[in-house]
């Protein structure tokens, strides 16, 4: 399955939800608008999120919670009042070459296992760039990360990351 190329504003919730069991579908080229969460994935797997512009969330840009064998590449995401990216009891997600900007923070990974970030452009963020929070196995490497009002990267409770 596909959701490609929508133009979706001012949504109560999220523009674009992915709930329960959903599996092998492609997110990509939409731009999201005003919306309490830009893209959500709860119990969801194979997901791939990419090419989106996302802007103005009341929440988070990118929500996924209980994610697996994922991957968010490419993303265009700016002011957010909470998390860019936001990844919740997640494993296995490839988060690269995403510019994100003026959010609370930047990629924020709690209870994530076997994360991959890499190459993402990241601005201007209230708190962290990047933090990762009880996670384990995962990797941080090649980002740009400017002016951010905490640690541009934080590992909090984290083991075995590189």
């Amino acid at each position: 399955s596909s959701v490609s190329g929508n133009s979706i504003n001012n949504c109560n919730g999220s523009a674009i939800s992915l709930l329960d069991s959903s599996y092998d579908v492609s997110i990509e080229d939409n731009t999201l608008d005003n919306s309490e969460w830009g893209i959500e994935g709860i119990n969801a797997t194979s997901l791939a999120i990419s090419n989106n512009m996302i802007r103005d969330m009341s929440q988070d840009g990118i929500k996924l919670s209980n994610a697996a064998s994922s991957s968010i590449i490419g993303n265009s995401i700016q002011n957010c009042v909470d998390d860019a990216i936001s990844l919740f009891d997640s494993t296995n997600v490839t988060v690269e070459h995403n510019t994100l900007v003026d959010s609370k923070w930047g990629i924020d990974g709690i209870n994530a296992t076997y994360l991959a970030v890499s190459n993402n452009a990241i601005r201007n963020m209230i708190l962290d760039g990047i933090q990762l929070k009880n996670s384990t196995s995962s990797s941080i490497s090649g980002n740009s990360i400017n002016n951010c009002g905490e640690p541009a990267i934080a590992l909090y409770n984290s083991s075995y990351a590189t």
